[in-house]
């Protein structure tokens, strides 16, 4: 639980790829940003500290109607409601152990724990309300694509399997627990499917103001180039790879802040003044032919 320090203190504790991309926020955002990032993992992490499924449930109760005494369980004030029902619905698939059977049903799972956390993040971000949820979402559900990617031996030593049963039909908890590397042929799809969610995310970075552009950009090139440096381990020691939890370096988290840069200068720079002198051609062009 991330309960009883800062919400920067929570953040810089929790997810160092975060705590990166968030730097580049504006502060008002950054601080709401870090609001949000703790609330939710200190929802997870109440789920999963729970010692048995029933204290689960009851932990789960407790979010869902937090008494006084509870409020780092509440929900931050500009959260729609509707929103965290939806992330709350998705870690009650965890707390009554959901059998993934389709793909569908994971992605599923992925807007309701991930992609609905970009939707909680489009007020903060001073997101175009009318075109940035969509892509939002996309992203959210590329990243947790990720984490259930380089995470499936420890997810399957807690007991969970997200891996859906049509890709990798042979196997199970207690074999992903032990050889972890077997999934290997259905984390491939689910990264080449990740692969598309960025892309849509990340497109939708135009709907945001520039320095804020610039941040989701890190935020998702960085959590892109875990899942790329995932495969290419595994492409030399399958065991090695997933045995272990795959981050990225430094430099790598540099070359992820660069190819960020190159990303919205595309898009928020270069693709508006391409179009704008797309339409003055098309405009020369008309008063010509009169």
């Amino acid at each position: 639980m991330l309960e009883g320090i800062s919400p920067e203190q929570a953040i810089r504790q929790g997810s160092r790829s975060f705590a990166l991309a968030s730097m580049f926020l504006p502060t008002s955002g950054r601080q709401q940003a870090h609001r949000l990032y703790q609330w939710c993992r200190n929802c997870d992490d109440l789920i999963d500290d729970a010692p048995d499924r029933q204290s689960a449930i009851q932990r789960l109760a407790e979010l869902e109607n937090p008494g006084e005494s509870q409020q780092h369980l509440a929900a931050p004030d500009w959260v729609d409601p509707r929103h965290r029902e939806d992330f709350l619905a998705g870690l009650r698939m965890d707390v009554e152990g959901f059998h993934y059977q389709t793909l569908a049903d994971l992605e599923l799972y992925c807007y309701r724990v991930a992609g609905v956390v970009g939707l909680m993040m489009c007020p903060v971000l001073g997101a175009d309300p009318a075109r940035a949820p969509a892509p939002a979402a996309a992203l959210g559900r590329a990243m947790q694509l990720t984490n259930i990617a380089r995470d499936v031996q420890a997810d399957a030593q807690m007991g969970r399997m997200y891996l859906p049963e049509e890709l990798l039909p042979s196997s199970s908890v207690e074999a992903l627990a032990c050889e972890p590397e077997r999934a290997l042929p259905a984390i491939k799809v689910l990264l080449h499917l990740a692969d598309r969610w960025y892309q849509e995310g990340m497109e939708g970075i135009r709907f945001l103001p520039l320095r804020t552009a610039f941040a989701i950009a890190v935020a998702g090139k960085v959590y892109q180039a875990i899942g790329r440096k995932l495969l290419r381990d595994a492409r030399g020691s399958p065991a090695a790879a997933f045995r272990r939890r795959t981050i990225v370096s430094v430099p790598e988290k540099l070359i992820a802040v660069l190819d960020a840069v190159l990303l919205v200068v595309r898009i928020h720079l270069l693709t508006p003044r391409l179009a704008e002198e797309g339409t003055e051609s098309a405009s020369s062009r008309e008063h010509g032919l009169k």
